[in-house]
């Protein structure tokens, strides 16, 4: 959804678990807080992964900047 990952200003990630080749992941994310200034949209997001099971084995914190739709 947000585009090109030139939109992508700084992601911070800490595993918590093990994932090993062949392991299935699904990403996740909400959104925790957006802000304009000028023709700039920031977006901030937690991110995580859980694995087959249901266990999160990542989590951090995204930062997106989108031009403001006109």
């Amino acid at each position: 959804w947000s585009g090109s990952y030139e939109h992508f200003r700084n992601i911070r990630v800490r595993f918590l678990g093990q994932v090993y080749a062949g392991n299935r992941v699904t990403a996740r994310g909400t959104v925790r807080e957006v802000s304009t200034a000028d023709d700039r949209t920031r977006v901030v997001l937690d991110v995580w992964l859980d694995n087959e099971d249901g266990t999160k084995v990542l989590s951090g914190i995204a930062t997106l900047e989108l031009p403001t739709s006109q």
